[in-house]
């Protein structure tokens, strides 16, 4: 917990001494966080790569599989106040689409998975560790979010499609996706 919260004080910081007032896309924290991450000792940074169900956004790697690989997912959030929010539904997109899995298959032990939000010159970060093994996903596991339809983990915290809290709505039926009537649980 204090490494994050020093890890977000220090990035704010440099946010707040470098950056326009207009820098606020993704694209530039992307590029800032890269130019950060750039001379990492022995790690080696990577961006955009396919992943899993999808492609993360920044992913740190040593050669040495004791050594944790570090993934980061970016969101940009619409206030100072939907940060934490955001930095979650980023985790939640890593579990989700599985961008950790193959660097458990190549033998690392430990995959970091940091969810960073940003606001103008803010940002606050989220993290999951995943240790050891390959979580499975099972089809009837499975569950729909209550406000937009869409297939959720039941474990997650936040739906990635909408950013409601996992159970939050009531617009679709949890058990299998379909409208439900108003004041309804299920269809």
């Amino acid at each position: 917990e204090g490494e994050v919260i020093g890890l977000e004080k220090t990035i704010s910081e440099l946010l707040r001494e470098g950056i326009s007032f207009y820098d606020t896309k993704e694209a530039f924290y992307h590029g800032f966080l890269m130019g950060i991450f750039g001379g990492m000792g022995d790690y080696y940074s990577y961006s955009n790569r396919e992943s899993g169900d999808g492609r993360y956004d920044i992913c740190l790697k040593s050669m040495d599989v004791e050594k944790p690989v570090i993934l980061f997912e970016l969101k940009v959030s619409e206030s100072f106040h939907q940060m934490e929010k955001c930095s979650l539904k980023a985790v939640e997109q890593i579990r989700m689409k599985h961008y950790e899995e193959e660097f458990l298959r190549d033998g690392y032990r430990e995959v970091l998975c940091y969810g960073i939000a940003f606001y103008k010159k803010n940002c606050k970060i989220t993290v999951k560790k995943t240790k050891d093994r390959i979580v499975e996903y099972k089809e009837e596991e499975n569950m729909f979010c209550r406000n937009c339809g869409k297939p959720i983990d039941p474990n997650a915290a936040v739906c990635i499609n909408c950013g409601f809290s996992n159970g939050t709505g009531d617009n679709y039926c949890p058990n299998c996706g379909n409208a439900t009537n108003v004041g309804m649980t299920y269809c």
